[in-house]
């Protein structure tokens, strides 16, 4: 029997009989914690591919599809993630969170940290910051700090660390920023999915760290730079740039799929946009990522 034989009967059983389980009710995981593994896929797809043995192959095979089927599980289950184990649907608390503006603030930060849930960003607001969530498994925390011209946000929304099932739950923030700060944006998550519309804003930095995760980021052109910065486990990410900006593409996934429409291959895991040295409103990517899809868009 082909190695490849065996890599694909045990993802495909793995991940049927985890969806039947879940459609059963008896699948229970950590879903924000999950994603920490993808990087045994590496390991046991370098032992399969080193040794000769082809037992200890059909082994190593068999594991990394497991690891594939439980964090592809994860990925495309999430929408439906439930709480505490139990039929009944939870009570969906409404929050309306909010940060003052003053003149003189000139930068800010705002640090997004998600367990299961959604976020989207987008939109302008009189605030510093506007929020407006719904949960039925926690009270989302806004906390701020920082000086004269500067403020430091970090948004918390329930979910990370929880155990949770497969049942429907409503776990969703919507936030507004004010545009005349500088900002530097962070996104910590497990399962979830985030659209960050940065258009509007002047962005300095962008950091995300995604484990099975759908991210899609637009940006805007910048007044100067712009550095991103993803390290993605099993994750789909789209970065929407706009056409006319300089831009340039690091990125280290040997096992992620790659779509860069518009940027030509300097070398290695190297990509930039024609004449990026000469450009103005400079956008620098650098992608770390497991068993992803990643996409870059020039709109």
């Amino acid at each position: 029997m082909k190695t490849s034989n065996v890599f694909w009967g045990v993802l495909l059983l793995v991940l049927g009989g985890m969806f039947l389980l879940n459609n059963l009710n008896i699948v229970s995981i950590h879903l924000g914690e999950v994603w920490q593994f993808w990087p045994l896929i590496l390991v046991f797809w370098g032992i399969s591919a080193l040794v000769k043995d082809t037992r200890a192959r059909w082994i190593a095979a068999a594991v990394t599809a497991v690891v594939i089927a439980v964090l592809a599980f994860s990925l495309f289950s999430f929408r439906w993630v439930g709480c505490n184990g139990d039929d009944s649907e939870a009570a969906v608390e409404a929050q309306h969170l909010s940060e003052p503006y003053e003149p003189s603030i000139t930068s800010a930060s705002l640090t997004i940290g998600a367990g299961a849930a959604k976020v989207t960003l987008e939109g302008t607001s009189d605030q510093l910051l506007d929020a407006n969530t719904r949960s039925s498994i926690g009270d989302c925390i806004l906390t701020s700090s920082g000086g004269e011209g500067r403020r430091d946000l970090r948004l918390e929304i329930p979910g990370k660390g929880h155990r949770l099932s497969f049942r429907r739950a409503t776990n969703e923030a919507t936030i507004r920023l004010h545009q005349s700060p500088t900002w530097d944006i962070s996104l910590g998550a497990g399962a979830a999915s985030a659209e960050l519309d940065l258009r509007p804003f002047d962005v300095k930095n962008v950091d995300v760290e995604a484990g099975a995760t759908s991210v899609k980021l637009s940006l805007g052109m910048p007044k100067d730079e712009t550095e991103v910065r993803i390290e993605a486990g099993a994750s789909s990410i789209t970065i929407e740039v706009p056409e006319q900006a300089a831009c340039t593409i690091s990125i280290d996934a040997p096992l992620s799929s790659k779509d860069f429409e518009g940027f030509e291959k300097v070398e290695g895991g190297h990509y930039e946009t024609e004449g990026f040295s000469e450009g103005a409103g400079t956008i620098r990517i650098s992608i770390r990522a497991g068993v992803s899809k990643v996409r870059v868009v020039r709109v």
